[in-house]
């Protein structure tokens, strides 16, 4: 029985030896005793205990922005408000406008509520799928081309923005692949909702439209591959078997020994008992016995006459 604990010990430990070894199981350790991710910021409140509303970029002006209208074309009467917006984002500083950005939206809030969000700086985080360069209108700003970005959303992926930006990257052009696999992000204003066809049975959807004066690439490092260190079997039997062996040997010499002092006692006391018996034992006894010894031998001598 022994002999099959330890073999059925040895088993489990082979196995548990090669469980750590896995990258499932090396994955989730390092979840469970891996650094612990970054706080989430905490979220300033106004009095009222509601989250306060992001400060919108000096210079913009909101009336000027009323002259929009969303789910609609570019019109001729919102070019004033297109190049104003365009020079917001040309002359403010990048600092300014991740201070001013109210974050990352997402595409149904800029569905639902364009006016409440024309004219701030939105955070977007994404993938640039195109890259076409245009011919603005004619401007007081010296703007003679900009370049119009078709950008996956990590919030949407599923819907496409549009921005609209003064300068590209260093190492980004209109013709070639685009770098990086065209991560990115930026700090944009957000103009309208542009409706476009989708190439599918002439189907209408909506792109948010931003400007901006560039955006920000990210560096996408590719994971380094560590050769990751493999066991034969045989050490790990080995292994298993010098842990089993320390284990018998622990248990042996641990294993409690009786307590023989108490059979001792006991002895004695069996002892002890004994004697009182022999001395306590009636003297009427012992005649009565010597008596019959007595007539035993005369009967026995009787017999031997006759």
């Amino acid at each position: 029985m022994r002999l099959v604990s330890l073999a059925v010990g040895l088993a489990v430990i082979v196995v548990l030896m090669q469980t750590v070894q896995s990258d499932m199981m090396r994955e989730k350790l390092a979840r469970l005793f891996g650094d612990t991710p970054p706080a989430t910021p905490a979220v300033t409140l106004t009095e009222a205990g509601e989250p306060a509303i992001a400060a919108p970029l000096p210079g913009v002006d909101a009336e000027l922005l009323e002259s929009v209208e969303d789910n609609t074309p570019f019109r001729d009467s919102e070019t004033e408000a297109w190049f104003h917006l365009i020079e917001v984002a040309r002359d403010t500083p990048a600092d300014e406008l991740a201070a001013a950005s109210r974050g990352a939206i997402v595409y149904s809030q800029l569905l639902s509520q364009p006016s409440v969000y024309r004219g701030q700086v939105i955070s977007i985080t994404g993938r640039v799928h195109r890259i076409e360069q245009l011919t603005p209108a004619a401007n007081d700003l010296g703007i003679d081309h900009y370049y119009r970005l078709i950008v996956q959303s990590d919030r949407d992926v599923t819907r496409p923005f549009q921005l609209y930006c003064l300068e590209l990257p260093a190492g980004w052009s209109v013709e070639g692949e685009i770098p990086n696999h065209g991560e990115m992000r930026v700090e944009a204003l957000f103009f309208k909702n542009w409706p476009h066809t989708t190439g599918v049975a002439d189907e209408l959807s909506l792109s948010p439209t931003f400007v901006s004066r560039t955006i920000a690439p990210i560096v996408v490092v590719a994971p380094v591959e560590v050769e990751k260190p493999t066991w034969p079997a045989w050490q790990l039997l080995a292994v298993a078997m010098v842990i089993a062996a320390l284990a018998v040997a622990w248990i042996s010499t641990n294993r409690s020994a009786p307590d023989r002092s108490r059979y001792r006692e006991d002895s004695a006391d069996v002892v002890a008992g004994l004697e009182s018996l022999a001395d306590t034992a009636p003297v009427a006894d012992s005649k009565a016995s010597d008596e019959v010894q007595a007539d035993e031998l005369q009967a026995d001598g009787e017999d031997s006459q006759r």
